[in-house]
């Protein structure tokens, strides 16, 4: 009885090999290292196989390692891992962002943030993920190319490492956005455009008599610096906040300033609307 031979494994072999012509043969065994260690473009998750367990990554990183020595990250290999990576971790981070999962994913890590109470648009949903990507990209290269802190025996493949690295990333970027965006809509409500600020809330029709109900209770408030703490203070905004918004547009008023018109407009709005109450009984 004979015993067939399995084929080799030829991967190593042409990792090994850098400084081959770059020809399309060469890009086809490149691409497929590539393949055989990162998820493809669309998956969400990836788990190896228990039968190759990380070879492929390892056979991948040590490619990457003997192609920058002599390209830096100018070389095929690595724009199209580079190009991999981000397309996977623009689907999985995305995911999380769209689902809000991603604070949980956060908080696992220690890196906890504070849900938005006024939800990001589609628009800055995408642009914060497309920065965290980039930014875990960036991490990429130092952390595994050039410090070479990524290590297989700990079990973790190169795809999950980059998404912790984005992960990693996420708290800084997300505070950023947060930041400017806080003040954007603060911006708008404290110079009275109201429908600017509704519009950065989320349009569905499930919530469109939410936000008729706002509408109709904000204008309750007469026009003025009242109306505007009542708002920003609904949405989350804090005394100390509100006071600086107040600074911007060049209207001096303290945190405690802010506190006494706050508690000030609320009784007068919660008195008025006794008012209409008993009258329409």
């Amino acid at each position: 009885m004979t015993h067939e031979k399995d084929p080799p494994d030829n991967s190593r072999h042409a990792a090994s090999e850098p400084g081959l012509p770059d020809t399309p043969r060469r890009r086809i065994e490149l691409r497929t290292i590539i393949g055989a260690a990162l998820p493809t473009r669309n998956a969400l998750s990836y788990d190896h196989s228990p039968d190759q367990g990380l070879h492929h990554d390892i056979v991948l990183f040590e490619a990457l390692q003997a192609e920058i020595e002599k390209e830096a990250f100018e070389g095929f290999l690595w724009l199209q891992t580079a190009d991999q990576l981000a397309r996977y971790g623009l689907g999985v981070i995305k995911a999380w962002v769209d689902s809000g999962s991603i604070y949980k994913k956060l908080t696992e890590i220690g890196r906890s943030v504070t849900p938005l109470l006024v939800p990001f648009t589609h628009e800055e949903r995408d642009d914060l993920t497309k920065d965290v990507v980039i930014a875990g990209l960036k991490q990429f290269q130092k952390v595994v190319l050039i410090e070479r802190a990524w290590d297989p025996s700990r079990g973790a493949g190169l795809a999950t490492y980059f998404i912790r690295l984005c992960l990693g990333a996420f708290s800084n970027i997300y505070r950023s956005y947060d930041r400017k965006r806080r003040k954007r809509i603060g911006t708008e409500v404290l110079s009275g455009d109201l429908d600017a600020f509704l519009r950065t809330v989320p349009s569905a029709e499930h919530i469109g008599t939410a936000r008729m109900a706002l509408l109709e209770a904000i204008e309750r408030v007469p026009p003025g610096a009242d109306r505007a703490i009542i708002v920003l203070t609904a949405i989350g905004y804090s005394d100390s906040e509100i006071a600086e918004l107040f600074g911007d547009i060049q209207l001096h008023m303290t945190k405690s300033g802010v506190r006494s018109k706050r508690l000030h407009a609320r009784r007068r709005w919660f008195a008025r609307i006794k008012r209409e109450g008993e009258h329409d009984a």
